[in-house]
């Protein structure tokens, strides 16, 4: 896990760095992402093409679908409103926020996430406090199930998969 979250964070990196390095500026408004990296770093605008398209579809059917039904399934639980009605009041508020274009999006952004992410490292914190005693367990539980046999072979087992996968032999 930790391993993965660290390719995982420098690919992040990459893309950003790659955002930024091919970004263009149209009206005053900044234009990129990987679309446009692929376009001019790769030189390739059927791929380029293909990931725009397959990244439209993907993200306006499949995801506004799963965050909605995880919304309405919390609220559910927590204040029993039905999901039909948080399903309602996320679709509106959402076409609020879109209609008003990138501009809007922005906006909302930029007071929405520094919220979350105070929130999220705020009950973080609250948390980790209420279970203080359990730290070290927590940690010592993290190392021995880290070095211990049963993740060996399993990351034995995932490197097989991953070369057998990267050559073609499955």
């Amino acid at each position: 896990m930790w391993v993965i979250a660290f390719l995982g964070s420098a690919s992040a990196i990459v893309e950003a760095t790659l955002g930024q390095m091919y970004k263009e500026v149209n009206d005053g408004e900044y234009r990129g992402g990987p679309a446009f990296y692929i376009l001019k770093g790769l030189k390739s605008k059927t791929f380029a093409w293909a990931f725009a398209i397959v990244t439209i579809i993907s993200t306006g059917f499949l995801l506004p679908g799963v965050q909605s039904n995880s919304i309405s399934s919390a609220v559910e639980s927590a204040f029993h409103l039905s999901p039909s009605v948080t399903g309602l009041a996320i679709a509106g508020l959402l076409a609020i926020i879109i209609i008003g274009g990138v501009k809007r999006i922005s906006t909302v952004a930029e007071y929405v996430v520094p919220f979350m992410a105070g929130a999220y490292i705020l009950m973080a914190l609250v948390i980790i406090g209420l279970n203080f005693t359990e730290i070290p367990a927590v940690i010592a539980l993290i190392v021995k199930s880290a070095l211990n046999m049963e993740a060996t072979f399993g990351a034995v087992a995932g490197m097989a998969i991953s070369w057998g996968v990267k050559t073609g032999y499955i």
